[in-house]
């Protein structure tokens, strides 16, 4: 029986096309109508947005315009649609390798496509069918590729799917690339790149960075998931935006492409002219061996807004649609963030006690309680177990002595709880501490392979036959300083994840309230090659794996109540379906530059990704600063605080006073602008469309008088509304407004306010 395999991607472009069915006048293409002409060479799928123009001969996409803004991205492309990576020593997808010796690549441009034409119930699609010979021992082998671009009426964004079918013996289609927009020109205006790595960047001129650079080596590529935190790329400028993205709900790994791979190996290599080479696609990696089939979608879309708002609520809608999000509860719902304890510092350097002992200053409960006063009643524990922070993991067993041990941690819970306090203690889901008890305990007597080496993520290249002394040349080290080396786990593994989940029922069954899952959302994924662990290939490791996993997490905390919330270092939307909080990463303050040199952007996965965000420092600020904490709380965010930074106890007090600013929708900038340059303003929007925040920051050494923000409520689905009030929440003071212009008060430098608009 054929095995089939189904993954959904989207790559979306903000234009309609037309297909099957011709329009009667010019106002039919205007309003939307799909429609399709043919020359000898090309056949064009086009509506009043978007066109995409295709070589017959092969498919290969030669145009993708923008038709209200008569823009062509790709004008004249010698690109191909897509490229395939065969392995052709092997039919088991656990023993491929997608880059060894035994590599083909095999592009679109030197195939021959047959071109059929669907009428859909809403428009039409374009099928490209390829029978694709391989060069391999299988003499009659083939891979059968199908493409199909559909653009529906009024749509401003097309579907590219793609059907592979694998009908050569000993031979693994391990990575496809597609759908490629290669050949991007900046002639007609140079594009940002709209780039989530992490909590995301923003790349200036990013074609002028690729087409100027000294060597064809100007590329990027990051892995999903991690350390790229959303499956959607973009490009912009003040006239337009082009997006790009995957929609997957299965989580799997895959990689994001931009600038020059015109190299040999890479997928553009041969064929494509030098004018062309500046190229965005995804590889995915669907391994998809002898008699197995797979589905992959990609969406494209454009918008004629000069900037990269359209795009993202494109993504995130699906999001919304494939569950990529969370319910809020009891307890997070309008929850104000949280402080930090270590209690144990790797090493079993304690600083606190659970309960009161002599020799230590600090208690569990005493830490919270003096955080109250700022309006923060949740404190992380981190070090709260055997070894202390970074070390010992997956053991996580109590510590023991006066004022510890598992009964102390259960009294320290209940104190807590009965000064209005709760708790989340540190788990790290990432990685095993070579030196823990469960590191080195015996998995497999017969061969004395350790829990550790069972369930560590493998690179390619391991195989089940590999001695015990081997399994080490195949693991992902990691060190911190600590003198010891960590090993990345496979998330799949029923050891690991017996572990973790373990872990988390101890703590629940003690009064825990919540999880702090360290590196979850901030370390990088990665391919596994130990079909042992159960996944279905290595790219479903990640995916599959921390499903899995915090199905079980969910019950296990669940059996006492269903008010819980757990956080997770970093941002990535792979995981908000389990985790309600993004933490970032604490050591990279909010908005500060990378290792590149490149300032982060959090406003895009921020305005992007439906779920709460934990409020750090911000760049360039000093702890205990007043604004410390104004970029966090111009996006509404709740803090990462301690007992001494003050200034939260003033945002957290605005925050008391209205539940838009924790439970509404940050939507940025989208549809507003403010005539002083060195203010960084946001809006949230209430979920009854009542109310609006308006919160602003004068980051500038100088004071700021009579700026102006102006709101297009159309813009933000508002057009039915109008302003009726506008109030400074620190102040109680009325604001003056024109229509749907603000007026905001003069601002320090430094200064930070914030307006409560009512709409009706």
């Amino acid at each position: 029986m054929k095995k089939v395999i189904c993954i959904v991607c989207l790559l979306t472009l903000c234009v309609g096309i037309l297909f099957g069915c011709v329009p009667k006048s010019d106002e039919d293409l205007i309003d939307g109508t799909v429609k399709i002409t043919e020359t000898q060479d090309f056949v064009t799928l086009e509506n009043g947005r978007l066109s995409m123009s295709f070589v017959k001969e092969n498919g290969s996409m030669y145009s993708f315009k923008n038709n209200v803004t008569k823009t062509d991205f790709i004008e004249g492309s010698t690109g191909g649609n897509w490229a395939l990576f065969l392995d052709t020593t092997t039919d088991n997808a656990f023993q491929s390798n997608p880059t060894g010796n035994g590599t083909i690549v095999i592009t679109s441009r030197k195939q021959k496509a047959e071109v059929t034409k669907q009428e859909t119930e809403n428009g039409i699609s374009l099928v490209f069918s390829y029978d694709v010979n391989v060069d391999s021992n299988d003499k009659s082998g083939k891979i059968i590729v199908k493409q199909t671009v559909t653009l529906n009426n009024g749509q401003s964004d097309a579907t590219i799917s793609y059907e592979l079918e694998n009908q050569t013996k000993n031979t693994v289609i391990t990575t496809f690339v597609g759908a490629q927009l290669s050949g991007i020109k900046n002639e007609k205006g140079d594009y940002n790149l709209f780039w989530p790595y992490k909590e995301g960047k923003i790349y200036q001129e990013a074609v002028k960075m690729v087409k100027t650079a000294k060597d064809d080596s100007a590329r990027m590529v990051a892995a999903y998931p991690l350390p790229m935190s959303m499956q959607l790329v973009q490009l912009y400028n003040d006239k337009q935006s082009m997006y790009y993205f995957v929609a997957d709900s299965q989580r799997e790994y895959k990689e994001f492409n931009f600038g020059a791979f015109i190299n040999k190996g890479q997928y553009d290599f041969q064929g494509v002219q030098v004018a062309d080479k500046v190229s965005l696609s995804c590889s995915r990696y669907p391994f998809v061996s002898y008699g197995q089939s797979k589905t992959m979608t990609t969406i494209a879309g454009v918008s004629d807004h000069g900037d990269w708002y359209d795009g993202s609520n494109k993504y995130r809608a699906f999001l919304q649609q494939a569950g990529m999000t969370r319910q809020a509860n009891a307890l997070t719902a309008e929850w104000t963030g949280f402080s930090v304890l270590i209690g144990t510092q790797y090493g079993d350097k304690q600083f606190a006690s659970y309960t009161q002992a002599e020799g230590f200053k600090d208690t569990y409960t005493n830490w919270a309680e003096r955080t109250n006063r700022y309006g923060v009643t949740s404190t992380t524990l981190i070090g709260w177990h055997k070894g202390g922070f970074d070390a010992m993991y997956p053991d996580y067993e109590f510590q023991t002595g006066v004022g510890f041990g598992e009964e102390a941690f259960a009294s320290a819970m209940k104190t807590g709880h009965a000064n209005g306090n709760t708790f989340l203690a540190y788990i790290n889901a990432h990685i095993a501490d070579k030196n823990s008890k469960w590191s080195n305990t015996v998995y497999n007597p017969s061969n004395g392979v350790t829990n550790m080496e069972q369930a560590a993520i493998k690179t390619k290249g391991f195989s089940s036959a590999a001695t015990k002394e081997d399994y080490i040349d195949y693991m992902i080290s990691e060190s911190y300083g600590t003198g010891t080396y960590y090993y990345a786990m496979c998330p799949d593994s029923a050891e690991f994840r017996k572990a973790i989940v373990d872990a988390v029922e101890r703590l629940r069954n003690n009064g825990i309230d919540g999880i702090w899952f360290d590196q979850l959302m901030e370390m990088s994924a990665n391919l596994c090659f130990d079909a042992s662990h159960g996944h279905q290939t290595p790219a479903t490791a990640y995916g599959e794996g921390y499903k899995q996993m915090f199905g079980e997490i969910e019950k296990a905390m669940a059996k006492k109540s269903g008010d819980y919330i757990f956080a997770a270092e970093g941002v990535c939307d792979a995981y908000v379906e389990y985790v309600d909080v993004c933490g970032y990463m604490w050591g990279r303050k909010l908005g500060a530059r990378d290792t590149d040199g490149k300032n982060m952007s959090p406003e895009l996965t921020r305005f992007t990704i439906p779920a709460k965000f934990l409020g750090i420092e911000g760049a360039g600020t000093n702890s205990g600063d007043a604004d410390e904490f104004a970029r966090a709380f111009v996006m509404s965010d709740p803090f990462l605080a301690d007992p001494y930074k003050p200034s939260v106890g003033t945002l957290t007090s605005i925050y008391a006073q209205d539940s838009t600013y924790l439970t509404g929708r940050y939507v940025d900038m989208e549809g507003a602008s403010c005539t002083a340059e060195n203010i960084i303003f946001g809006l949230t929007v209430s979920n009854d469309n009542k109310k609006i925040v308006l919160s602003a920051y004068n980051y500038d050494s100088e004071k700021a008088f009579g700026a102006k923000v102006t709101i297009d409520l159309a813009r933000l689905g508002l057009g039915d509304k109008k302003i009726v009030s506008a109030v400074e929440m620190f102040s109680g003071d009325k604001i003056s407004y024109n229509g749907s212009e603000i007026l905001l008060p003069d601002m320090d430098e430094l200064g930070i306010t914030s307006i409560l608009i009512e709409l009706k």
